[in-house]
C-alpha cells in the first residue's frame, strides 16, 4: 500500500513529515479490510512516495515499509 505525498518545496518540510497519525490509522484500517474481503494471507507493507515537484525540476524519493501497521 502507497502513501504519495507531493509539495511544491521542502522549505516547511519533506512530504512525508507531512503524513499524521490518523491518516496512518486509515491506510492500516482499509488495507486490513482489504486484505480480509480478498482472501490474502500475508502481511501488508506501507510505503511513502514523497514528491517535490515545482516549474524548475522534481525530486522522488520511495520510502519502504515507511510505517508498521501497529498505531
Amino acid at each position: 500500500f502507497v502513501e504519495v505525498k507531493t509539495r511544491t518545496s521542502a522549505e516547511w518540510g519533506n512530504p512525508e513529515d507531512f503524513i499524521g497519525k490518523q491518516r496512518m490509522r486509515r491506510m492500516i484500517h482499509a488495507a486490513g479490510l482489504y486484505l480480509k474481503m480478498n482472501c490474502v494471507d500475508k502481511p501488508a507493507r506501507f510505503d511513502v512516495v514523497a514528491v517535490i515537484w515545482n516549474k524548475q525540476h522534481f525530486e522522488l524519493q520511495h520510502i519502504e515499509d515507511a510505517f508498521l501497521p501497529f498505531l
